[in-house]
């Protein structure tokens, strides 16, 4: 498969999955039939076509709750990683790379990422917890992401119900 063909179904370049298959491979190699190469395609390839299970599973012939499995062990091991990956700028240096990339984009002085929010729909929790059905009427959490001037998560905050209403009380309340 070409890197474009490969980028347009995983969004991810090749080199990043494999450092993630690097990273991944001793928790995933468990007693299935299932190789860690495959959990790891399929989990990816759920994640970017997000709702749409049924073609992960025509792909890979698993079935619906071997991909979940796969989705939630990936997902479990990337969590554990996440601030390897995900942070705010932390020296001097790095700040004012930051704020030079958005001068560069935008000329926008003295900015280290934009902050935006959504809901992100999440299977129904417990049916005792009804603070994660949001005003729309579906269970979700309300999510916050910045990122920096290239475009790459600095900081992901995803663990309040939607009754903590808008993002702007979200934002109150997050380490920003």
């Amino acid at each position: 498969m070409s890197e474009a063909a490969i980028l347009k179904k995983f969004r991810l370049p090749q080199q990043q999955i494999q450092q993630l298959l690097d990273l991944a491979h001793l928790i995933l190699s468990r007693q299935t039939r299932r190789s860690p190469e495959i959990q790891l395609l399929a989990s990816l390839r759920l994640y970017s076509v997000l709702s749409f299970l049924e073609v992960v599973v025509d792909g890979y012939g698993l079935s619906k709750t071997s991909v979940w499995r796969c989705v939630h062990s990936v997902t479990n091991i990337l969590l554990r990683h996440d601030t390897d990956y995900i942070r705010m700028p932390s020296t001097r240096h790095k700040v004012m790379e930051v704020h030079q990339g958005f001068h560069a984009i935008a000329s926008i002085s003295r900015v280290i990422g934009p902050v935006d929010g959504t809901l992100i729909p999440i299977t129904n929790p417990s049916a005792l917890d009804q603070a994660f059905i949001c005003r729309k009427g579906f269970a979700a959490i309300n999510v916050q992401v910045v990122v920096d001037n290239r475009g790459m998560f600095a900081d992901v905050e995803a663990k309040w119900p939607d009754l903590c209403g808008p993002i702007q009380q979200v934002f109150g309340q997050s380490i920003l």
